[in-house]
């Protein structure tokens, strides 16, 4: 018996997700899939378009057969936090035997090498990365230059400005880091880039192309060739009903937030520097929304992403520094997959399957961490309701998502 781990968002759910489960049994020859997936708010610093809750259903209608979710600290945070709260999870539940992640690019060796460069950060790596820095660059394309400067090979461009492969890295590093013995497979990107912004004409589009055309508020219909059946009839049955839900949304919010906050208090929250707290100060006079905000923030040192995880964790409260991955929380399963949850290490990671037990369960610090999010899930579906009168279940009274 034999599992495979996949770190997700489903943000929303699409044909390329499906494939990549599919694809993952086969290439890793897998019995169970075992998904680590963002709750409601994900690494673009953005809140996911529907609740976690139906995006768990859809996944488990399309292959697979346990779902965690990342606590929203590390699903909020950088590639490399994203990254290391996932694989650890992985790890500690103690039944995994590999995980398989998407790129534009599959040479494993090739990942491995830059993997191991940016462990080990080698003195030449360094000095180079501090050069580009110096010189105005954001962290991802100072990091970007220093490596092909070091390696001097074109093939490895694509590997070092694709989102996904940037992962990829990062999950490599993690798997280092924690001396893991899970074994990582790369199955090839197919189909739209990750950031493209249209939707294309095959049956592979982008997440960030279907939030855009739900933003837009076009066809609905359109969006059935680009989803498993099962994703769009479930969709189909909420829009307007609690989906979708859009960073604008939560803009009255985030400004009342900054507006009273002190910069000494915008400083604590996580990847917010002094550079940057002073450029929120400057600007605030000019906020109109959460997107047009970020986008007056933006600079050539602060990417878009950047930027919006960083409102997105004054919003959400979450402050430096971000703490190790100490329980996870089920979302829902398959019954035939339930027995994997007795072989899970319950010592080293506590399973929360019921957030009124989760007190007993956790030490203090990380019940705080689970408090936390709780109230984040919390301010989601308070907006929910908002914006659609649609009352979400709250934490407390939400079951698993259980399917035969």
């Amino acid at each position: 018996m034999k599992t495979v781990g996949l770190i997700t968002e489903y943000n929303p759910f699409h044909n390329g997700h499906k494939y990549h489960i599919e694809q993952a049994k086969k290439l890793t020859k897998a019995d169970y899939v075992v998904v680590v997936m963002s709750g409601n708010f994900t690494q673009r610093g953005i809140p996911s378009i529907i609740d976690k809750y139906t995006r768990t259903e859809i996944a488990l209608q399309c292959g697979a057969d346990l779902v965690f979710e990342l606590p929203s600290y590390f699903a909020t945070s950088s590639a490399e936090n994203f990254a290391y709260g996932s694989i650890n999870i992985l790890e500690q539940l103690g039944f995994i035997d590999t995980i398989c992640f998407g790129g534009e690019y599959d040479d494993l060796n090739v990942f491995q090498t830059v993997a191991r460069i940016l462990n080990e950060e080698p003195k030449e790596y360094k000095e180079l990365l501090t050069k580009a820095l110096k010189n105005g660059d954001s962290f991802p394309t100072a990091r970007q230059k220093a490596l092909y400067s070091l390696l001097s090979d074109e093939e490895i461009l694509p590997l070092l400005s694709s989102p996904n492969s940037i992962l990829g890295i990062e999950y490599l590093k993690a798997l280092k880091r924690l001396n893991s013995p899970i074994k990582p497979y790369i199955l090839k990107r197919k189909g739209a880039g990750y950031s493209d912004s249209t939707l294309s004409d095959t049956s592979f589009s982008s997440a960030t192309a279907i939030r855009a055309h739900l933003e837009e508020k076009k066809d609905f219909c359109r969006l059935s060739s680009v989803m498993p059946n099962e994703a769009f009839s479930i969709l189909k049955q909420k829009i307007g009903q609690g989906f979708p839900i859009l960073p604008n949304d939560f803009s009255i919010l985030l400004y009342y937030k900054l507006r009273t906050s002190s910069k000494e208090e915008i400083l604590q929250f996580l990847d917010v520097s002094e550079e940057l707290a002073d450029r929120i100060y400057k600007q605030l006079d000019k906020f109109e929304s959460f997107e047009q905000f970020a986008i007056q923030l933006k600079t050539k040192q602060y990417t878009l992403t950047r930027i919006n995880r960083c409102l997105l964790h004054i919003l959400l409260n979450i402050k430096k520094p971000i703490p190790e991955s100490s329980y996870v929380r089920l979302l829902g399963f398959r019954k035939g997959a339930s027995f994997l949850l007795k072989q899970a290490n319950k010592e080293k990671l506590p399973i929360i399957t019921k957030t009124a037990d989760a007190k007993y369960q956790l030490s203090p610090d990380s019940y705080h961490s689970f408090c936390q999010d709780i109230a984040c899930n919390d301010l989601y579906n308070h907006i929910v309701y908002d914006k659609y009168k649609v009352k979400l279940q709250n934490e407390y009274k939400h079951p698993l998502v259980i399917l035969p």
